[in-house]
């Protein structure tokens, strides 16, 4: 038997073997009573046996009928419950987010994100991974983490990057500084000066000295 083919007859089946009346299985399926006898018919010849004995509008499981019953029924569930979940899937309703970030992000960035979208999506777990910047690529390119978090991308172009945020890097210097007075700065004058930022192999370091060089 094909389940493709045959999955419509199967509830067919089921309807008429819980209801015992073809009015009344056909109302519940939504459909004519020809429509569901021709259905049933197709099922019996693919199967090869009766499987009701009729009684003008009624009817009565034979015993290959009683035998396919409790399968059918599963089936028809299993079926029904795959489509539930694949819709709940869809729609956010279950499953599950696994996030990459640094530190900081973990921090400071994602708590109210994650918060919202809780309160939006309650049946969705997030998963959250903590880990250095470097890692998050990684961690994504693996299949661990859905999504990342990053200050940069890397020069590979396998991964889809999105922008956030963007933030402007700010000189802190002493009032008596002779650049002081300035609204703004070229970074040719940073690159004169002895810069006190991030430890080497940071993210934000890295673009510094990029700008710097």
């Amino acid at each position: 038997m094909s389940i493709k083919s045959s999955l419509p007859e199967l509830r067919v089946f089921t309807a008429l073997a819980e209801s015992g009346h073809f009015t009344r299985a056909a109302e519940r399926l939504g459909m004519s009573q020809s429509s569901l006898s021709a259905a049933l018919g197709k099922l019996e010849r693919v199967l090869g046996a009766r499987l009701f004995d009729r009684h003008t509008r009624a009817c009565r499981l034979t015993d290959a009928g009683i035998a396919l019953l409790p399968a059918a029924q599963r089936l028809v569930a299993d079926w029904d419950h795959l489509v539930s979940d694949a819709r709940d899937f869809t729609r956010f309703a279950r499953g599950r987010v696994a996030v990459a970030a640094p530190n900081a992000q973990c921090a400071l960035l994602l708590p109210p994100v994650i918060r919202r979208f809780r309160d939006s999506h309650p049946g969705v777990r997030i998963e959250l991974h903590d880990v250095p910047e470097h890692e998050v690529h990684a961690l994504v390119r693996s299949g661990t983490a859905d999504l990342g978090i990053a200050t940069q991308t890397d020069a590979r172009s396998d991964l889809v990057a999105t922008p956030l945020n963007a933030d402007e890097f700010i000189a802190v210097m002493a009032p008596s500084h002779p650049v002081a007075a300035r609204r703004s700065l070229e970074w040719a004058q940073v690159a004169r000066e002895d810069v006190i930022g991030y430890l080497p192999g940071n993210p934000v370091r890295r673009l510094l000295e990029e700008k710097l060089a």
